[in-house]
This record gives structure tokens, C-alpha cells and sequence, in this order.
């Protein structure tokens, strides 16, 4: 059996973790695809809001160049104290960049408006129900595709999470194949 994964995204490291069993595909055409696709997309943004948008927490960012090597000595640092309370992305620290200015980022909370980028899933019990329908439209319509991910779960995971609900989901699907 094989798995589709739609929509293609950075998930190839994980295609190529599992060994080619995964297939990516791209584009809207899912008729006759295969017995299982993984969709990790947004399930309400799968079905085209039919039943209504989930929502999720925006995020506003903001950009600094900073005339130092290091602002802060680590990559992200949380400061739930001040105010507003925001997380603070140093670049250089992903890359091993060395030089005489850094690049920072800082991450604030905001509402978030249908449109733009989903960042982290509200999870309340309306956005559960809402979660729900979706999958029960989604078993109706299209019983070969599994949602999952951040998305297609409508879940808040750390990444660690998320790699780790995939696997699951994988064996899952591969031991009832």
C-alpha cells in the first residue's frame, strides 16, 4: 500500500526518513490517487470553509538588524514578561553565521484574521465541534484520506508532537494495510 501525502510541503526529510514510502503529489487533482492520502493541509480549508473556518492564534512579526555579534546567545528566547509578551528569534544561531551585526525577530500574539497565516490552532470546544464535522464530511466524502499534522488536526503540537503523532499515524497505516 501507499501513502500520498497532499499537499507536497517540507515534509520531504520525513519521506525520505521512512524510506520511500511515502509519495508526494502536487496539485489539485486527487481522483484515483491511491488507497490512502495523508493530507496535512487545513481540513476546513480542504473542503472550502463549507462548514466554516477553525480558527487560530496570528502572530505579528517584527525584524531587527542589530549592529552586535550576538544579541542574545541562543537561538529563541521567550519573554512572557514583557509587554506585549513576545519570542524573540535570533537567526544566526540556526546557521552558525558569524559577523559583526545579528538578525533578530520578534514574534508578538494577535488576532487572527481568515486569510492569513495560520499559526497556532485555537483549541476550544467550538473549534472542536467545528474539527469534528470536518472529519465526519471528510469520512463521508473521502474515506481514503487520513488528516494530519498541525492542520489537518487542528492541534497545537511542539514539533516533536507532530513527528511524533506522523510516525503513529504511519504505523497505524501501514499495519492495516
Amino acid at each position: 500500500m501507499g501513502v500520498y501525502l497532499f499537499p507536497f510541503t517540507s515534509a520531504t526529510k520525513l519521506h525520505f526518513f521512512l524510506g520511500g514510502f511515502l509519495h508526494f503529489i502536487t496539485g489539485d487533482d486527487i481522483q484515483g490517487i491511491g488507497d490512502c492520502v495523508l493530507y496535512t493541509g487545513p481540513i476546513d480549508q480542504f473542503f472550502e470553509y463549507s462548514l466554516g473556518w477553525l480558527e487560530y492564534h496570528g502572530l505579528r512579526f517584527e525584524e531587527e538588524v542589530r549592529n552586535e555579534p550576538d544579541y542574545q546567545g541562543q537561538a529563541i528566547k521567550n519573554c512572557p514578561d514583557e509587554e506585549p509578551p513576545c519570542r524573540i528569534i535570533e537567526h544566526r544561531h540556526f546557521t552558525g553565521a558569524v559577523g559583526k551585526k545579528t538578525v533578530i525577530t520578534r514574534e508578538y500574539g494577535e488576532e487572527w484574521i481568515p486569510g492569513r497565516g495560520r499559526y497556532h490552532p485555537v483549541e476550544d470546544e467550538r473549534n472542536r465541534a467545528l474539527h469534528k464535522q470536518y472529519l465526519e464530511l471528510a469520512k463521508a466524502q473521502h474515506p481514503n484520506f487520513v488528516f494530519g499534522g498541525r492542520m489537518g488536526e487542528h492541534r497545537d503540537y511542539t514539533m516533536a508532537e507532530t513527528i511524533a503523532a506522523a510516525l503513529k499515524k504511519v504505523k497505524e497505516l501501514t499495519d492495516h494495510s
